[in-house]
């Protein structure tokens, strides 16, 4: 399974992030950067099972020279260092600085700032471009303009293959959203899913590293201290097997067919099972529900799309507050997507958690019944 980092909590203390870890580990989330904290405040101190902590610490100055002075002094208390900008001129310093981790740019500014200079220099030394997705779930007016805009730019940081992490930027344990959802929203902005997974594997093995790197043992990139007991260990060489291989080029048109006849077929259906989580723990009627996921879709999609997605409700359990809908294979993204944007219901926060997504409906009604019986 491919590890997933909530960059970015706002989590004042114990008591927040105990609430933060019991939805993270119902989302599966691998662990989340505590914002604006050290390793020496000892807030990375609490430690679950499930979920990981991590320090991050985040500059906002617009003076070149005194982030210079911040970044010497703040490097070896987080895990996690990240600059906020919306000055071109220190943006593309930053990203040169490998002790910069992170460059995070306001939504309003990040057209101008990230540019394909940017993007190619920040593909070089391994800094990550911080995207805020949190401007897309909570913003109702201007959501079509914020969504071409940061489509332009991840086009940029594709075509550069510079690396780039999402995040939420989560004040409310209800604000987190798991892996898939993240790609789906990702996918809005033409981000295709193994780019995401890349980015995500190689964010968590950053943090990793510089985890290591605040221990006393490291001296600098490749050089540690070895103690006495250590000892080198004997590697071997082990040779490569090469497998050759003769294709035929009547297979390949063979299987050409095969992929556009699947092409042709129709849509297959897919069956989701979902949960709804809420601050008070509200009961919400079945038709109240459908009918906020079918107004999110038509603002979002439109007419034309909508119909296109073809949802449909199978089941509800109003004491549990969980369900089961149908869509077409292709709009499952789209479902993903939209269950991110739904936040509140009648004023309450609320998060709809996908728990799994099946090709038939008996297996989801299986795992139903177990849960209508706790």
């Amino acid at each position: 399974m491919i590890p997933f980092v909530e960059p970015t909590v706002y989590a004042d203390d114990e008591k927040s992030m105990l609430e933060f870890d019991a939805i993270a580990s119902r989302l599966g989330i691998t662990g989340y950067a505590v914002y604006n904290f050290s390793v020496k405040e000892g807030k990375n101190t609490i430690v679950q099972e499930t979920v990981e902590h991590f320090s991050r610490k985040d500059i906002k100055i617009t003076n070149l020279n005194k982030v210079r002075n911040f970044l010497s002094k703040e490097r070896k208390q987080c895990e996690l260092l990240s600059i906020t900008t919306t000055d071109a001129k220190i943006a593309q310093w930053v990203v040169k600085d490998n002790r910069v981790d992170i460059l995070s740019i306001p939504v309003s500014k990040i057209k101008e700032i990230i540019t394909e200079q940017l993007a190619n220099v920040a593909a070089a030394n391994q800094t990550f471009l911080e995207i805020d997705l949190s401007s897309i779930i909570h913003s109702a007016n201007r959501k079509s303009i914020i969504l071409h805009k940061l489509t332009r730019v991840m086009r940029l940081i594709l075509k550069q293959r510079a690396p780039f992490v999402f995040t939420t930027k989560a004040k409310n344990p209800f604000d987190l959203r798991d892996m898939r959802s993240i790609i789906a929203l990702g996918n809005l902005i033409g981000v295709p899913e193994l780019r995401t997974k890349d980015c995500m594997k190689a964010f968590y093995e950053r943090i990793h590293l510089n985890k290591k790197k605040l221990k006393d043992e490291f001296i600098t990139t490749g050089i540690w201290k070895k103690s006495k007991n250590q000892l080198p260990k004997e590697t071997k060489s082990k040779k490569k097997k090469t497998l050759e291989v003769e294709i035929d080029s009547d297979d390949l048109s063979v299987e050409f067919i095969k992929q556009s006849e699947e092409k042709r077929r129709l849509d297959r259906q897919r069956y989701i099972l979902f949960e709804i989580l809420s601050e008070k723990k509200s009961k919400f009627e079945k038709k109240h529900i459908e009918d906020l996921i079918w107004n999110e879709i038509g603002n979002h999609f439109g007419s034309v799309g909508s119909s296109r997605i073809g949802m449909f409700f199978s089941y509800f359990n109003l004491e549990k507050q969980f369900g089961i809908i149908r869509c077409t294979n292709h709009s499952l993204q789209s479902i993903r997507a939209v269950f991110s944007f739904i936040t509140d219901i009648e004023d309450e926060k609320v998060l709809f958690h996908i728990m799994k997504v099946s090709g038939t409906i008996r297996s989801l009604v299986k795992i139903a019944k177990k849960k209508e019986k706790k």
